[in-house]
C-alpha cells in the first residue's frame, strides 16, 4: 500500500513528509516468521537417554508408565545400572528428574514417546519429579 505524501504546517514553514510504502502482505510474513520460531524439540540432554517410537518389551527391570499427571508404579523397583523404559500417555510432555541434581533424567518424553534411562548403580532410594510438572513426584528404589 502506497501512501501519497503528506504536508504538515509549522510555525510558517511547510514540510513535506516522504511516502511510506508497506506490503499488502506484510501480515502473513510475520505470522508466518513467528509460527516457525514456535516449534519445540523432543531432543534430550542426557547421553543415556534413548528414544523409541515403539514401546519396548517390559523388561526384568521393569518399566515406568505416565498417565493422568503420575508415574506408575510407586515406587518402582530395578537392579543397579537397569535399563528403564519410560512410557509417556498423557497429552503433555513430562520427564523423570532425579531430585538430586544430574544423578539421573529421562530428558523429555512427548505424548505416545518411550524413552530409556539408566538407574543409578548405587542401592538405594531416590526420588523424582517431572521438570514441567513440579507436583509429579515419584520414588526409584534400586536394589542389587
Amino acid at each position: 500500500m502506497v501512501r501519497p505524501p503528506r504536508q504538515r504546517e509549522g510555525s510558517g514553514s511547510v514540510v513535506t513528509l516522504e511516502a511510506s510504502v508497506v506490503p499488502t502482505n506484510f501480515p502473513v510474513v510475520v505470522v508466518l516468521l513467528l509460527a516457525a520460531g514456535c516449534g519445540t524439540s523432543s531432543k534430550s540432554s542426557t547421553p543415556t537417554t534413548t528414544t523409541s517410537s515403539t514401546p519396548p518389551a517390559t523388561s526384568a527391570a521393569g518399566a515406568l508408565k505416565i498417565a493422568g499427571f503420575a508415574y506408575d508404579p510407586k515406587p518402582l523397583t530395578v537392579a543397579p545400572g537397569a535399563k528403564i523404559p519410560v512410557t509417556n500417555s498423557d497429552s503433555a510432555a513430562h520427564t523423570v528428574t532425579s531430585d538430586v541434581k544430574g544423578l539421573f533424567s529421562s530428558g523429555n518424553v512427548d505424548n505416545g514417546q518411550t524413552v530409556t534411562f539408566t538407574a543409578p548403580d548405587k542401592a538405594g532410594t531416590y526420588t523424582f519429579t517431572c521438570a514441567y510438572h513440579p507436583r509429579m513426584h515419584g520414588t526409584l528404589v534400586v536394589k542389587g
